[in-house]
């Protein structure tokens, strides 16, 4: 997956990345493994599917859950600035959000240096936040709305998972910079 691999190191080091296709690639399969990990045991345990509540939402429901799944784009962005700054101290200034048209994804795109351990919690971080948390919680409780909202949720941290995948080989301790056209960073050094 790793378009420039650490082999290819240079002076200036190299790029932990994925074009945009790629990680939408990525994203979309997440979508059989959400169904396998949540729908399938929720209706295993529950006996019921995710699906039934959701068509009985009627009008007003499904657009309830049309502004909260905006809502939980935005927040979801904003998690990324908020591990970014916590945990890379990356100061506020460094951080921008937007929409990449071409990807046809939101972003919080963080042009400080960091070490790669905080970039990977500061990219991780909403998916945990709003998509494992709310839906483990709402499996083990037989809650529908927050097992499928943790269900939207981590089909929607898909391009995060890419982000993750493109930086798996890169060493914790390695400074790190967010590559600002495409998925991933840039490794400036490698660490102890």
């Amino acid at each position: 997956m790793n378009e420039n691999p650490p082999e290819s190191t240079s002076p200036d080091g190299y790029d932990a990345t994925l074009s945009f296709q790629k990680a939408n690639v990525v994203a979309l399969l997440t979508l059989p493994v959400v169904w396998l990990l949540l729908f399938v045991p929720y209706r295993w345990i529950w006996g019921e599917s995710l699906f039934v509540p959701i068509f009985d939402m009627g009008v007003r429901g499904f657009l309830t859950a049309v502004l909260l799944f905006f809502a939980g784009i935005f927040v979801h962005e904003w998690l990324h600035a908020i591990g970014f700054r916590l945990v890379g101290k990356a100061p506020a200034t460094t951080i921008r959000y937007g929409f990449n048209w071409k990807g046809l994804a939101p972003y919080a795109h963080c042009h400080a240096v960091m070490s790669a351990r905080s970039y990977r919690i500061g990219v991780a971080l909403p998916g945990i936040v709003l998509g494992i948390l709310p839906a483990v919680v709402g499996l083990i409780a037989g809650v529908w709305w927050l097992a499928a909202w943790g269900a939207v949720m981590l089909v929607s941290a898909g391009g995060d998972l890419a982000v993750l995948l493109a930086v798996r080989h890169v060493p914790g301790e390695a400074l790190v910079q967010d590559h600002p056209s495409r998925v991933g960073c840039h490794v400036l050094e490698m660490g102890d």
